[in-house]
């Protein structure tokens, strides 16, 4: 009889080891309240290649798991976390557009785990604690770099800047726009994108995008060919921004050694904020969190794609 007890108790001691060990660690979460979700999947599936690409396929499957809301509702997001919190994550990811990062942000600033963002550049996200981190570059040093890139090529030629009043980031860059150009010559007030869309629609001319991933440059070629024999697909800047993530994710998880907890992932993020292996090629993520340090590259957008200026 006691040596059936203590079949017993082994076999129990089996079952909650396996049970621990299979417990999800990472938290991926996104909601359809501003990108819809063709362009949300984008982002979770170059997450899932960068993750795979440092853990492999296992690993994701067992340490990851990943909740949704597609109804499009404004406070999606916090839905989508409060069922990530409940499975007992370390470390919370995605949320791309800053609507849903600084609703999270505003609640995992209080729960001790480890916050990285695709993409996301809200200038708010700045100041949450260096446990909050984005890939997207800073709204403030966008729209510097963007300004003086105008004034430099196009100097002393009147333009347009237009805002969706709508949309959190678009409003956010505006607010930027103006403190950063309030002491310029002859500056004026940005207009409705509304006013403008149809002229936009029409234009002939190539339009200048600005990003920190460049398709085809050197340090994206090993990333593009991964997703290539992956996908199928030439990837996109979503497809490229969660890859970051992902490689940045296991990254952090690979050094912990296998301790998940969520003081061993945050000391494992905060010995060394820097990372390489992503789209383009390496992020280094300020002491007091925030944005990381990723520099834009101006290109023109054509129909036949990106050319250099």
């Amino acid at each position: 009889m006691k040596n059936i007890k203590k079949f017993a108790v082994l076999i129990l001691l089996i079952i909650s080891a396996r049970c621990w060990a299979l417990a999800p660690v990472v938290g991926y979460g996104y909601a359809t309240s501003v990108l819809p979700a063709k362009n949300q999947e984008a982002f979770l599936s170059g997450f899932e290649l960068g993750f795979k690409k440092i853990l492999g396929y296992e690993a994701f499957r067992t340490l990851v798991i990943v909740e949704r809301d597609t109804t499009g509702s404004p406070a999606g997001a916090i839905k989508t976390l409060s069922r990530l919190q409940e499975k007992g994550v370390s470390l919370i990811t995605g949320f791309p557009t800053s609507h849903e990062a600084l609703q999270v942000a505003d609640i995992t600033k209080n729960t001790g785990q480890l916050t990285i963002f695709p993409s996301a550049g809200h200038s708010r996200l700045s100041s949450m604690g260096a446990n909050i981190v984005t890939t997207g570059e800073s709204m403030k040093g966008y729209v510097k770099q963007t300004t003086e890139f105008l004034m430099n090529k196009f100097k002393n030629k009147s333009g347009l800047m237009v805002y969706n009043p709508e949309a959190v980031f678009s409003v956010n860059q505006k607010d930027e726009f103006e403190n950063y150009i309030r002491n310029l010559p002859a500056h004026n007030k940005p207009g409705d994108i509304e006013f403008v869309r149809r002229a936009i629609s029409l234009k002939k001319h190539a339009i200048i995008t600005g990003a920190i991933w460049i398709p085809g440059s050197k340090e994206s070629l090993p990333f593009e060919k991964m997703a290539k024999q992956v996908y199928g697909i030439m990837p996109t800047t979503d497809i490229a921004a969660g890859f970051d993530v992902g490689v940045i994710t296991a990254t952090v998880l690979k050094r912990t050694n296998g301790n998940y907890s969520k003081s061993a992932i945050i000391k494992a993020f905060s010995e060394n904020r820097c990372f390489s292996g992503i789209s383009f090629g390496k992020i280094c993520f300020p002491k007091e969190g925030g944005n990381g340090d990723g520099k834009l590259k101006f290109r023109y957008l054509t129909k036949q794609g990106l050319s250099n200026i």
